[in-house]
């Protein structure tokens, strides 16, 4: 398979966890929307990485301020 180098791989994480923001922000101003789209651009990435051999993982994290959690990314080949 594709071998990425670690720098690609960090590029992918910071990549997915930025969308994964853009998410959170999304749906705290109730734009479903732009939620949707940002959710969509997490699954394709993942859809992608996945058929080249690589395993996503998804942690949850908590909001200190209102409690709400979000994902941090983490790709693993």
């Amino acid at each position: 398979g594709l071998i990425m180098t670690l720098e690609q791989r960090k590029d992918l994480e910071d990549m997915l966890n930025y969308y994964e923001w853009k998410q959170l922000l999304a749906n705290q101003r109730n734009d479903t929307e732009s939620a949707f789209i940002h959710e969509d651009r997490i699954r394709q990435i993942q859809e992608v990485l996945e058929v080249l051999g690589y395993k996503v993982k998804k942690e949850s994290k908590e909001l200190l301020s209102n409690g709400k959690s979000y994902n941090v990314y983490t790709v693993t080949g």
